[in-house]
């Protein structure tokens, strides 16, 4: 239980909580003006909003994000009215709503981790930080635009050619394309972006030191020569302290902003005035309810 109270977190927590009661209590009671109302015109013009920017419906849960984002600005938004952040300030709601978070992330900012707290996420996150494949390779593209309908014979046929003939290669230029034929050193997340995805999964697992394809990217088919290929490393703390401590502060940035709007929320009756339409039906609204009151 010491150990408890002994937590820097909650010391934090403890003391944003502390100034929202205190503006709490110096703004005096509220309660007219704190329920917040969901209605049908609500859900109606957030449907609109989404269709108009994504020419589609959202699904359920895309509709149930767009309901919680609307009521955590609510939410915020009365409760910056409360502590007069709105004084001599013509800011809309949304910029009223981030003041509010913005004050639990200075306390976040006041928190910086030991060095077993920060090994501990770095350990606990480690797939973030992982080294990805790394691979020297030349290749010989054939491209739907240049080959179209015969690209699998031209690949086929010049792989074999360069299997009889290795010393053939450097006669053989393919169709032409904007990306090198020869590749050093070049990490797997890279080449993904250049080649797509499913072209540097293949690379993983590709033969070594031989001509080997055809393998498809976004711009055709490769047959890929590879020269050296590294397998994923996990680096030392150290070597990505400063990438490991951003994304720290900024994970428990979120979390002391969703604790501190949680218990700023229970100031806020939410109440839920929906009614099936064309878009939404009962089965819906009744898991929208029970979401929101979790």
């Amino acid at each position: 239980m010491k150990k408890f109270w002994r937590e820097p977190f909650l010391h934090f927590l403890l003391l944003g909580l502390g100034v929202f009661l205190f503006y709490g209590w110096v703004q005096g009671d509220t309660t007219d003006d704190q329920e917040i109302v969901l209605d049908n015109s609500d859900l109606k013009q957030m449907i609109s909003k989404w269709n108009l920017q994504w020419k589609r419906l959202p699904s359920e849960d895309e509709l149930t994000g767009v309901v919680e984002h609307y009521l955590r600005q609510e939410v915020l938004y009365k409760e910056a009215l409360a502590l007069n952040l709105d004084h001599n300030d013509e800011i809309i709601k949304r910029r009223l709503s981030q003041k509010m978070d913005f004050l639990s992330g200075d306390l976040a900012q006041i928190a910086s981790p030991t060095e077993a707290e920060l090994g501990t996420y770095f350990e606990t996150h480690a797939a973030r930080y992982r080294l990805p494949f790394s691979y020297s390779f030349e290749q010989i593209a054939f491209t739907r635009d240049k080959s179209g309908d015969h690209l699998s014979k031209n690949a086929t046929e010049t792989l074999a050619r360069l299997q009889s003939r290795p010393s053939s290669a450097p006669a053989i230029t393919g169709d032409p394309l904007s990306v090198p034929r020869k590749f050093n050193a070049i990490d797997g997340t890279r080449l993904a972006s250049q080649m797509g995805d499913a072209f540097e999964k293949a690379m993983q697992t590709a033969a070594m030191d031989t001509w080997t394809g055809p393998i498809a990217s976004g711009f055709g088919v490769h047959l890929v020569k590879i020269s050296q290929r590294k397998n994923p490393q996990m680096p030392h703390l150290d070597q990505v302290r400063s990438e490991v401590l951003r994304d720290y502060q900024y994970d428990k940035e979120k979390e002391i902003g969703n604790q501190l709007y949680l218990e700023i929320r229970k100031k806020y009756p939410i109440q839920i005035e929906l009614e099936p339409f064309d878009a939404i039906n009962q089965e819906f609204i009744d898991q929208l309810e029970q979401k929101i009151s979790e």
